[in-house]
């Protein structure tokens, strides 16, 4: 069966959301000028897009996912793409909702301790970096509106992709900066994106490009990832080292370049790719190692590779940062940092309290 299309001019795009209940799996994607929202799970083989998710720990458990409806905007163009039967979107007002929320206690010990244990193994010489991370539940009186915070992502976070995926139960949702791999082509792209600092302490990220730690830090996951691209393309180049600039930090960022004659597709990069030390750490399998056995909670879809492809495999892939899980009235948000020698524990976790307010702010 194909995909019959036709034109929309939605006021607001999230009534597509909207339009389709909790037993209806739902995607959202948002970034670089265009918004694709999908929504009923589809086995069709030429769908227009498709949506591609990986575990964290566990690469064998992916999903590359149709759905039976599709909205895309584009330079200002609305179009609904469907198969079978199409379902009717009513115009009706996404309001910005105010959520009252009660926080858990923010556990410092815990941290302490997965700090120093980190530390031990980054002084002892068994690893140069290892991202630690934490999570940190929220309660509300009345279930989380997610339309809502998804607008309150997409107007607080331009520079970001904003994503969600609603398997019926809960939804993953968040605004990453971090391009794991976009394919164009032949044309590769991947963000190293590591070192971090607040606008708060350091208004114009000055102090980020001169520190001798953030670069270092920022330097492994640069190795690390054109090391990787050379083994696999070829013409693989780098920037220069650079600012990201997103509403509450600054991000060192270099983009890593390459040309895959051999044409991978682009979930075989972000397997191959995944976890970069900008997410794991270096190496991979003493920080992975580690993580799992100390870090206290099981990431699954933090951090992790989630992204749109189109029907010619090009797209992006992200990873899920910036993120939280909302299943009814209670709220999981994650947040990490790597951890170099020369890390300070208390300055690493007031750096996860920076990233949290990407999804707090939404709330």
């Amino acid at each position: 069966m194909t995909y019959i299309e036709k034109t929309l001019q939605l006021n607001d795009p999230l009534n597509f959301w909207q339009a389709f209940d909790q037993s209806d799996d739902r995607f959202f994607w948002y970034g670089q000028g265009k918004i694709i929202i999908g929504a009923g799970i589809s086995d069709e083989p030429d769908a227009p897009y498709r949506f591609y998710w990986q575990d964290f720990f566990d690469s064998e458990k992916k999903e590359l996912l149709s759905f039976k409806h599709y909205f895309v905007m584009t330079e200002g163009r609305q179009s609904y793409y469907y198969s079978g039967k199409a379902v009717e979107i009513l115009e009706q007002e996404i309001p910005l909702k105010q959520h009252d929320i009660a926080e858990e206690v923010s556990d410092y010990a815990s941290w302490q301790r997965l700090f120093d244990r980190i530390m031990t193994a980054i002084q002892s010489g068994q690893a140069e970096k290892i991202v630690a991370s934490r999570q940190l539940s929220y309660t509300s009186p009345e279930d989380f509106d997610i339309p809502s915070i998804l607008k309150k992502l997409m107007l607080s976070n331009p520079e970001n992709f904003v994503f969600a995926f609603d398997n019926g139960s809960e939804t993953f949702l968040g605004a990453s900066p971090e391009i794991l791999v976009q394919k164009e082509n032949s044309a590769i792209l991947s963000y190293a994106l590591a070192g971090t600092a607040s606008k708060a302490s350091d208004p114009d990220g000055q102090m980020l490009l001169a520190d001798p730690k953030n670069k270092a830090e920022h330097a492994i996951v640069v190795k690390k990832i054109r090391d990787k691209m050379q083994a696999k393309a070829q013409q693989v180049s780098t920037s220069e080292l650079h600012l990201m600039s997103l509403k509450n930090v600054f991000h060192l960022r270099t983009l890593i370049q390459a040309e895959d004659d051999a044409t991978s597709s682009l979930t075989d990069w972000a397997s191959f790719l995944h976890p970069t030390p900008a997410l794991g750490g270096e190496p991979s399998d003493v920080a992975l190692k580690l993580l799992k056995e100390h870090e206290g909670y099981e990431r699954g879809h933090y951090a992790a590779p989630l992204g749109v492809l189109d029907s010619e495999g090009n797209g992006t892939i992200i990873v899920g940062i910036r993120s939280a899980t909302i299943k009814d009235n209670q709220l999981t948000a994650y947040a990490g940092c790597g951890l170099v020698a020369g890390s300070d524990c208390q300055a690493e976790f007031d750096e996860t309290q920076v990233k949290l307010k990407t999804i707090l702010e939404a709330l």
